[in-house]
C-alpha cells in the first residue's frame, strides 16, 4: 500500500534485527515520529484496545503480522512497547493512526549557505520518477553548489522505481567484478580449419 499511495497508519517501517522486531525508520512528519520513535527502536509489544491485541512479546510474530496489527484506521490507536539503547526500562507510546502520504523525494538546502540540496529518496514507489522529476526541474531553478544524495533507510520498493531512476543519478566506475561472458569463446581455429567448443 505504502508504494501505491496513501494509506492509514502510524508511519514507521520496521523489520527484524538480532531476531528483534525494530523499527528501520520513522517516516518524518508521520505520528511516530512526532512521538519521537527513533530508527533501532525494537518493538517488544504491541497493544490495540479497541480490537482486543495485547501482545507483550513480539518475538516469533512475522514483521507482516506486526504491520497488520500496527496499522488501523485514521484516528485509532496503537500502543508499542519500545526498548532503546540507552534507556534502562521499556516503555510504552500512544500512536494515533492518520492517513499517510509519503512522499519517495524531498528536497531541503542544507549547509552554511544553504545552497547544498539534501535529496532524501526514501523509497522507490510508482510515484518515484514524476516526484524525482519534479524535484530535479525544481532544483535546476535554484542557485546550488552541491547535491547530497540520501538512500539511508531506503528500504527498497519497486524495481521499475529504482530503474526510471538510476539514468539520472548514475555515476560512473569500473565494475568491482568483471563481467562474465554469457557464452565461452569458441576454442582457436584447429588445424582442420573448423572452431571446436
Amino acid at each position: 500500500e505504502d508504494l501505491k499511495g496513501s494509506f492509514d497508519g502510524v508511519g514507521i517501517q520496521i523489520g527484524y534485527r538480532k531476531d528483534w522486531l525494530t523499527v528501520i525508520a520513522p517516516v518524518p512528519e508521520s505520528p511516530a515520529f512526532k512521538k519521537g520513535v527513533l530508527a533501532g527502536d525494537i518493538i517488544y509489544g504491541i497493544r490495540d484496545d479497541d480490537e482486543g491485541i495485547n501482545i507483550e512479546n513480539t518475538q516469533g510474530l512475522t514483521v507482516q503480522e506486526a504491520v497488520s496489527i500496527i496499522r488501523g484506521e485514521k484516528g485509532t490507536k496503537v500502543y508499542l512497547t519500545l526498548v532503546r539503547e540507552g534507556i534502562n526500562e521499556p516503555f510504552e507510546v500512544e500512536l494515533v493512526r492518520d492517513v499517510l502520504d509519503i512522499p519517495s523525494v524531498t528536497v531541503n538546502f542544507v549547509g552554511s549557505d544553504n545552497k547544498i540540496a539534501h535529496i532524501v529518496l526514501a523509497k522507490f514507489s510508482a510515484e518515484t520518477e514524476s516526484e524525482w522529476n519534479g524535484a530535479v526541474i525544481d532544483l535546476l531553478t535554484k542557485d546550488f553548489s552541491g547535491i547530497i544524495l540520501d538512500l539511508r533507510n531506503n528500504p527498497g520498493g519497486y524495481m521499475k522505481g529504482a530503474v526510471d531512476v538510476h539514468p539520472m543519478i548514475h555515476v560512473h566506475v569500473d565494475p568491482v567484478v568483471p563481467p562474465v561472458p554469457v557464452y565461452p569463446p569458441l576454442a582457436p581455429e584447429c588445424p582442420d580449419g573448423k572452431n571446436h567448443p
